[in-house]
């Protein structure tokens, strides 16, 4: 062993010069051997390799900041990805180069020449010479780094090695400052101590330059101009310290932030780069996918949280060591005495700056998460309904009620898991720990109490499995009612015309009440945790102590407050670990709920696929095939078109889908259909013939029994025209968001001047955008109520032909206009150049206006094919006039509920309709609070106010009993351990230093005659506060689901008699947001943070008053040989 050179030193003595010079020199020197290793390019073995691959994957990032800008350029381009989408300056400072160079070069210089002069000196002692040149030659690493790899980003090895060095530095330093001061030792001689002073200046200068380099360089696509996040440009030094954000809180500070104030999220962070390469990642599961997608962020998460433990318990460890220090106050004692306070208060701050680097890390993964599951349950359009949409089951059918919760409630829940997965692995580490300085205490009496543990075991599963099957009744029961307000808020309108306002109330209520029985039962499930796993620890350190006084041993007071501190720090992980337990069950329902969903089936597929067949009933099956055929080079399956690439976009067969309506089921059968590519397709028959039917079949929209259905869907292959495979669709019944017009065309495309004033033109959308005062950006409300019924037609028209794609489906546009515009929309965009070479499927009962310009002609009857066939072949079979004349027929029966063309606002000209959510600003008003606190009834405040009187109470008479056990040993204060030392075992808040004066005040037993006595009182406290916490959690969770009855109630109330105007200008996203995540907040936390703030001003109030009435009386004494 090297150290064996230092005449057979403890390694860990650095009061020694040899150890202090040995480390220092071999902890860098490995360092950069390991860097210089592995950065060889040697052949591997392939078993290595793998073990490697399998070792190092969890540390790669998984969208780095120039893969994220450029999937968002080529998103935003409608492109590729291409490796030249992102430009960035690399450009290094040349005076940054000069200066890490020329100070590394004078360090190396300076330890080689001390090297030289050691090794030629002191030949019989050579190991000093040779820690100089180890330390030498990590210098020469850096020069070599500077000089021939210089980067304009921070160089994190250099930063590692100068950190190092800094660290050996001050070492190296400090021992001969404290051999000089403490233990009398000459100095060294004036070289070597200036040598020691200006290699730590030296490795601080580096250690500047290094800290003060960015992470990255803004590429070509940040605009300076812009208010762009630091969070990817910033300094080590501005990282580690989170100076970064402090310009955002000083904003903070002196304004109310809109949205504008804040910066724009990184790229790395943004949704679309996030999700698009998300959607990259495979996995067997959900949970995989999700893990590997932020695989980084959680195991620095994981390794910083075991640190911060460390360092935890690294604090009561040189507590201990001080008060040692304080047994023989030597000069030499009471020097170590100041180092382990320094230790202690280093520890503490290394453990701060883990702690917020794991909660950073740990919240941006969360927030990944969510938006990661909220991204793929957005996308996820159109899937097969349930067959049992009433089961208590995750597969329980995917209505709008239920995506809400999922988008609000369950993703929120994971992010919520991930943001506090380290109480997972952090608490049993503490428990390790804990036991092992336990053990040390009391031997195997320390384990005897854990036998609470292993006879609570069977209660603990028995509420764990109600847990998990409750958690999904509560989901269930929280869908059920988002899908009745759902169709109370889609449907308000109608309701209020026909005064059924108390009606939809009682039933929306009804549904509430069986949501709010279900969260009963979990109420009522989590006061059974608290009872067990509060009472637990007390339990554990009760039995833990009376094994060891039955065992012979003496508890003295040393022993007995070591071991309450330890088993009060052995308290938070055991009572943190259940509900944490609780949390990862309920994780896991909601895990299940959205992988559930995701799997379901899509609506269309890449290529060539096959549609699920649906569960047999009888009278209601009919066999049938449905085959199609498209560009099935991205295809999945059945590839039997795959090198088709010239046939025609979707050709079905035998297509039985499925529609319920009411009591019967209407199905199309046996349909064989072929649309001939990039020309117009004309189908018509009589109402409720099957003709929407029919596009909803080729959208997926309805259940195909049997078959397939092939069509060319890539968004990634562009034809010569310039239009992706892709499909887009104007309904018979328009859907438009609640945006301006030009946004509603644009839906998120790229804004194309040209091609935007063609499509408003050949549209007939000029002259309503004339008469309105914003033009083309106004709003036209939420589902398009400013419009008339022919504008939102053409709205919804232009923005399905504005979207380059190549398949184009039209639900009969042409009804909701008069003959004027149906004859304009025909000549200047049907038969014009924005629908030229696309393939245009258009359900009209116009057949003679628009058959000069069709190609292909499908007349459907009761769900059937009843014609079909190109213009020329049917007009040539002489069946072509009898069509037209029927169709004719069937637009003269629907002309007098034609919707009208005028526009929908007179004499004025329309504003903006939908208005900002708004947002108060400055502090909670104490309204607020009295409604909430109302709701709940005062009186459960008053109760659970004085239960917190009760449990501060039992936290001082806690610490008075402890105080009488220390004195009842007969110890002096100057030998007995003060309690404010340890941490409490009830609270650790409320800890002040008792007067001996207190306890003169009552006399006991001494406590070697009878140690069981004060034990037993001491856990007597211990299960009242127990019972305390019980019943100040049962009364809150009473309050509070009186309070979510109430408030709900409220609410609904409030939006079902709103007027006509307020449901015309307020999104219905925005009041199912209102009903689902802040409902769930009141909910489950509300109450809870009410509480826990209530708890923390009782706690402050009572350590306030209880150092008030003790501290003047207090005497403390200080050894005679430190003064």
């Amino acid at each position: 062993m090297v150290f064996e050179l230092c005449q057979d030193n403890d390694p860990l003595d650095f009061s020694d010069a040899c150890i202090r010079s040995s480390w220092a020199a071999l902890v860098p020197a490995i360092f950069v051997a390991a860097l210089c290793i592995f950065s060889i390019p040697f052949p591997i073995p392939a078993p290595v390799r793998r073990l490697l691959s399998c070792v190092t994957a969890p540390f790669q990032t998984f969208l780095t900041l120039r893969e994220a800008e450029a999937l968002d350029a080529a998103a935003l381009a409608g492109e590729k990805l291409v490796d030249d989408a992102v430009v960035v300056d690399n450009a290094v400072p040349l005076w940054r180069t000069v200066l890490l160079a020329f100070i590394a070069l004078v360090q190396a210089l300076l330890w080689l020449a001390g090297a030289a002069y050691i090794l030629t000196t002191q030949k019989d002692h050579l190991w000093p010479g040779v820690c100089a040149a180890l330390i030498g030659a990590t210098w020469v690493y850096g020069i070599c780094k500077s000089v021939f790899w210089p980067k304009a980003t921070a160089h994190l090895d250099l930063f590692i090695i100068y950190v190092v060095h800094f660290v050996f530095a001050v070492l190296l330093l400090g021992g001969v400052l404290y051999d000089y001061q403490v233990l009398r030792l000459p100095l060294p001689p004036s070289a070597q101590f200036v040598g020691l002073v200006v290699n730590l200046t030296a490795v601080f200068l580096e250690l500047a330059l290094v800290s003060t380099m960015p992470f990255q360089l803004p590429s070509s696509r940040i605009n300076k101009e812009d208010i762009y996040s630091p969070e990817d440009y910033t300094t080590i030094f501005e990282w580690i310290t989170f100076t970064w954000v402090y310009p955002l809180v000083k904003r903070g500070s002196n304004m109310t932030l809109n949205e504008d104030d804040v910066w724009n999220l990184s790229p790395n962070t943004q949704s679309r780069p996030v999700f698009t390469k998300f959607s990259m990642t495979r996995g067997s599961t959900l949970l995989r996918r999700l893990f590997w997608a932020n695989s980084l962020d959680i195991v620095v998460d994981f390794l910083l949280t075991i640190v911060s433990v460390i360092f935890n318990y690294a604090s009561p460890y040189l507590l201990r060591r001080i008060l040692e220090s304080f047994e023989d106050p030597t000069p030499e004692k009471r020097s170590q005495a100041y180092i382990y306070a320094f230790l202690a208060f280093l520890c503490t701050l290394l453990k701060a700056e883990a702690d917020v680097q794991h909660l950073w890390l740990g919240r941006r993964a969360a927030t990944l998460d969510k938006d990661k599951v909220k991204e793929a349950a957005d996308k996820k359009a159109g899937i097969s309904p349930s067959q049992n949409p009433t089961a208590d089951d995750p597969k329980a059918g995917a209505d709008v009620g239920k995506i809400v919760n999922l988008m609000a409630v369950d993703a929120n829940r994971i992010a919520m898991m991930v943001s506090g997965m380290y109480f997972i692995y952090g608490g049993p580490l503490e428990i390790i720990i804990a036991s092992a300085f336990l053990y040390n205490l009391l031997g195997l009496s320390a384990f005897a109490g854990f036998i609470v543990i292993v006879i609570g075991w069977p209660l603990n599963s028995f509420i764990t499995r109600r847990s998990i099957r409750i958690q999904k009744g509560v989901s269930a029961s929280r869908d059920k009612r988002m899908a009745v307000l759902n169709e109370l808020i889609s449907a308000v309108k109608f309701i209020k015309f026909f005064a059924w306002e108390e009606r939809w109330i009682q039933r929306t209520m009804e549904a509430r009440g069986v949501e709010m029985g279900w969260m009963i039962k979990a109420r009522i499930n989590s006061v059974m945790f608290t009872a067990v796993w509060t009472s637990a620890p007390i339990l554990i350190s009760l039995i833990s102590f009376f094994t060891y006084v039955y065992q012979g041993n003496q508890l003295t007071v040393s022993v007995a407050f070591t071991s309450i501190a330890l088993f009060s720090m052995i308290r938070q992980p055991l009572n943190i670990i259940p509900t944490w337990i609780v949390q990862v069950l309920q994780t896991g329902v909601a895990l299940d709920r959205i992988e559930t969903y995701l799997n379901e089936e899509e609506v269309t597929d890449n290529g060539t696929f096959k549609w699920n067949e649906v569960p047999e009933k009888e009278d209601t099956t009919k066999n049938g095939t449905a085959t199609g055929k498209g560009d099935g080079k991205n295809g999945s399956s059945n590839t039997q078109y795959a090198n088709d690439d010239t046939e025609t976009a979707i050709d079905t067969e035998s297509v039985t889908g499925a529609s319920v309506v009411e009591d019967h089921k209407f199905e199309l059968r046996d349909i064989s259909v072929r649309f001939p590519e990039g020309e117009l397709t004309v189908i018509t028959g009589p109402t409720a013939s099957g003709k929407t039917a029919m596009l909803m079949a080729l959208l997926g929209e309805m259940t195909i029994t049997s078959g397939k259905l092939i069509m060319s869907k890539n968004t990634s292959k562009v034809d010569e025209y310039g239009h992706m495979h892709a499909l887009s669709y104007a309904a018979q019944s328009p859907w438009l968001r609640h945006q301006s017009i030009k946004d509603n065309i644009l839906f998120g495309y790229p804004y194309d001047e040209e091609r935007y004033n063609a499509v408003v033109e050949c549209c007939a959308l000029r002259p309503d955008l004339s008469i309105l005062e914003d033009g083309d950006e106004t709003e036209i409300g939420a589902r398009g109520v400013s419009l008339s019924g022919g504008q939102k037609a053409r709205v919804a028209l232009a923005r399905a032909v504005y979207a380059r794609t190549k398949y184009v489906l039209l639900d009969d546009p042409l009804s909701a206009v008069d003959s004027h515009t149906a004859r304009f929309l025909y000549e200047k965009l049907l038969c014009g150049p924005l629908l030229a070479h696309r393939t245009v499927i258009l359900v009209t009962h116009h057949v003679e206006l628009v058959l000069p310009g069709a190609h292909f002609l499908v007349r459907m009857l009761d769900g059937r094919v009843d014609t079909q066939g190109t213009v020329k072949e049917l007009r040539a079979q002489g069946i072509l006039e009898h069509i037209a004349q029927d169709a004719e027929a069937d637009v003269k029966q629907e002309e007098p509920v034609a919707s009208s063309d005028a526009p929908a606002i007179e004499g004025d000209k329309p504003r903006k309709l939908v208005k900002d959510e708004h947002r108060e600003s400055g502090g909670v008003k104490w309204s607020v609070y009295n409604a909430y606190l109302e709701a709940s009834s005062y009186w459960t405040w008053v109760i659970l106010t004085l239960f917190i009187l009760c449990s501060q109470s039992l936290g001082v008479i806690e610490k008075v009993w402890v105080m009488a056990w220390g004195e009842a040993y007969g110890y002096s204060n100057s030998t007995m351990p003060a309690p404010y030392l340890f941490s409490s075992a009830v609270l650790t808040e409320n800890e002040a230093l008792m007067s001996d004066r207190v306890m003169g005040m009552v006399q006991f037993a001494g406590c070697k005659r009878a140690p069981l006595f004060y034990v037993g009182i001491y856990g007597a406290i211990g299960m009242a506060t127990a019972l305390v916490s019980v019943a100040s959690t049962t009364v809150q969770y009473t309050g509070a689901l009186k309070a979510s009855r109430t408030v709900f109630r409220r609410l609904l109330e409030g939006v079902v008699r709103a007027t006509m105007r307020w449901h015309d200008v307020t999104p219905q996203g925005r009041m199912l947001n209102r009903f689902g995540k802040d409902i769930e907040t009141i909910d489950n936390n509300l109450a809870g943070s009410l509480s826990a703030v209530n708890s923390s001003l009782a706690t402050f109030a009572a350590a306030i008053i209880t150092v008030a009435l003790l501290l003047p009386t207090s005497r403390t004494r200080v050894p005679q040989d430190w003064s």
